[in-house]
């Protein structure tokens, strides 16, 4: 059933031609993240491995796609500085940051999971960060690309579109997908989990969620 699943989303989203070496970003998408101010965001310790702080990026995408349509109205800045909570009182415990593609069959498995565990980790204050990087082609995902993706999973997440490949800094794109796990107070990253780890993953998640709640 989940590999009918994801060949319907595959054929849905893109076409069978190959990506160019070199593939343009949509102009709708080209954008930069240094419009994005985070004036108190960490800016010490930046790097990509466990114990580093995220660099701060700025996306296009649905902070709130169950709530909204995805449509271009409803579009909207998204960065991960959104989710910096030094004093905990944006009720954020835990940010998992996904990358996923549509032609990345692992991915495709995962997000038919993903909108469970957030519902059911959400009241624990887990927040995943969905990020779509390429279509079917190996193109740079387009807001388009994103919207299909969002109503094909009926998403209850943020998800954004990154076509800049930002994630990939902390990853291969070609080991998709990567699954981040960053503590909002400091936006250090606690874990990487790359490729299908899920069954490796959810357990420690779930774990950290019920430690930090005993904390406080």
């Amino acid at each position: 059933m989940r590999l009918r699943h994801g060949f319907t989303l595959l054929t849905a989203l893109g076409g069978s031609a190959c990506g160019s070496n070199a593939p343009e970003v949509p102009k709708e998408l080209l954008t930069s993240s240094s419009g994005c101010g985070a004036p108190e965001y960490p800016t010490e310790n930046i790097g990509r491995e466990v114990g580093n702080v995220v660099e701060n990026k700025c996306f296009t995408g649905y902070r709130a796609p169950a709530q909204v349509p995805p449509a271009e109205r409803n579009r909207e800045t998204i960065a991960f500085s959104d989710y910096y909570d030094p004093a905990g009182t944006k009720g954020v415990t835990l940010l998992l940051i996904n990358t996923a593609a549509v032609w990345c069959g692992a991915c495709v498995a995962e997000h038919g999971t993903l909108p469970q565990h957030q519902t059911e980790l959400a009241p624990q204050g887990l927040v995943i960060l969905g990020t779509l990087f390429e279509n079917a082609s190996r193109d740079p995902a387009s807001l388009s690309d994103l919207d299909r993706w969002i109503a094909n999973f009926h998403s209850n997440f943020p998800m954004v579109a990154d076509p800049h490949l930002y994630l990939e800094d902390y990853a291969s794109a070609d080991s998709a997908p990567l699954n981040m796990l960053v503590d909002p107070r400091s936006m250090q990253i606690l874990r990487k989990y790359v490729g299908d780890q899920g069954t490796v993953m959810w357990p420690y998640i779930e774990s950290e969620l019920a430690r930090r709640s005993a904390a406080h």
